[in-house]
């Protein structure tokens, strides 16, 4: 006795089910490993979007997840759970919201620089907590970790709106396992800086 149409194409769709379940959950956890080592290890995925391109892609599949197994009890348990863990975030004055809103956009950003040899990337993040402070990230291949994470104080300027020296050129002066000095050039001046590297 052959297989009808109908149930041809509903082996297709349950096939094409589990397809998108093994992605979406393979995203989940990709996500979830990214968030741990940063947070632990102040070690992402290489380049500045690449880590907003993983939150992004999981956040829209989210929205394809739930309708294609909104069905189940469990998914609409995972809903009432991601809904409390937004409202959780904004209760603590938003700070986890506010971060959680920087990190995926970008707004954060308040100075971007690249040197041309690609090894460190320099930047100039606000935060909702604290003054601006600069970050300096190395490449490391398929990941980067941040190496130094302390006050932007050095780049402030009274002749600039926002207060802080926008970074047109760096230059690495000195690099050693356990410092790193720089050469950062601004519109106004050039300013020779040391940093102990985060352990």
């Amino acid at each position: 006795m052959g297989i009808d149409n109908n149930e041809i194409l509903s082996l297709r769709i349950k096939n094409r089910k589990k397809i998108f379940f093994s992605a979406y959950m393979i995203m989940t956890m990709l996500l979830l490993v990214d968030i741990t080592a940063i947070l632990l290890w102040q070690i992402s995925l290489a380049g500045y979007w690449t880590d907003r391109l993983v939150f992004w892609t999981w956040f829209l599949s989210t929205f394809a997840f739930l309708i294609v197994f909104w069905k189940s009890i469990l998914t609409k348990i995972y809903l009432f759970v991601l809904i409390l863990g937004v409202l959780m975030s904004i209760v603590p004055m938003m700070l986890p919201f506010y971060g959680i809103l920087f990190s995926s956009t970008g707004m954060e950003r308040r100075s971007y620089y690249t040197p041309e040899y690609g090894k460190y990337r320099v930047q100039l993040i606000q935060s909702v907590m604290s003054r601006p402070r600069l970050q300096i990230i190395e490449n490391k291949g398929i990941v980067e970790q941040v190496i130094v994470f302390t006050d932007a104080d050095f780049l402030k300027s009274d002749h600039v709106k926002v207060g802080y020296e926008s970074v047109i050129r760096l230059d690495v002066l000195k690099d050693s396992p356990d410092s790193l000095t720089l050469k950062f050039y601004t519109p106004s001046q050039q300013i020779e800086k040391s940093f102990m590297k985060l352990d």
